[in-house]
């Protein structure tokens, strides 16, 4: 029996939290939607970032042999927890209501005798950085982090294995290259936990990934 080959999901906007995740064949498989406070607010002024109480509702997609059209089903809410300052809540709605909680990226403060981390400012003991990663534990009870990795948002099982799961893309214009969409990979071991992937990445590219890694990359090459 052949393996199963990885599934890209193409952004048919470059706003993760605003826009459709189709298939090569141009299908739509999910729906993100950001609730804006105006109704009548541009996407340009009234993104998620300008408005950081604005909620977040991811469906899938699922076509059925005696419908017309697609059917919705809501699979993750994510939202501000309104009793804790920029704590993020993830409401996973698959098998059953499980919550996650996401902040902002944490400030870590790395002293001038670690060699591990980049160096600090000349005449400066120390320096900070953030840790964009996120730790979460999913339905199944297993352990799984997304993390950065040289500018790429990757899911790995947070485990001895680390095997990927999933890894984000960003949009390429090339000038002399071929541009690219912006695309999600799920690898085949992440495949059976698709709608897990979607909801927390669109978690993590909220709180945890700056803004200009949201953005088109452009290639001068």
């Amino acid at each position: 029996m052949s393996k199963p080959d990885s599934v890209i999901l193409c952004l048919v906007d470059n706003d993760p939290t605003a826009t459709l995740l189709i298939t090569s064949t141009g299908e739509p498989l999910y729906a993100i939607r950001t609730q804006r406070s105006h109704p009548n607010s541009t996407k340009e002024t009234a993104s998620p970032i300008a408005q950081p109480h604005a909620t977040t509702t991811v469906c899938r997609l699922d076509r059925y042999q005696f419908t017309t059209g697609q059917v919705e089903t809501e699979i993750g809410v994510i939202r501000l927890d309104g009793l804790r300052d920029g704590l993020g809540l993830v409401h996973l709605r698959l098998d059953s209501n499980h919550l996650l909680e996401i902040g902002h990226a944490a400030p870590k403060l790395i002293e001038r005798h670690d060699t591990t981390t980049p160096e600090p400012e000349p005449g400066t003991d120390s320096l900070t950085v953030h840790d964009h990663s996120w730790t979460f534990t999913g339905p199944d009870k297993k352990q799984y982090i997304w993390q950065m990795f040289i500018q790429s948002p990757v899911l790995v099982l947070a485990d001895q294995s680390f095997v990927p799961l999933a890894r984000y893309r960003r949009a390429k214009i090339g000038i002399v290259s071929r541009p690219r969409k912006a695309s999600l990979e799920v690898f085949p071991p992440g495949i059976g936990l698709m709608d897990m992937v979607v909801v927390t990445f669109v978690a993590f590219m909220r709180f945890r990934v700056p803004t200009d890694l949201h953005a088109v990359e452009v290639l001068e090459g």
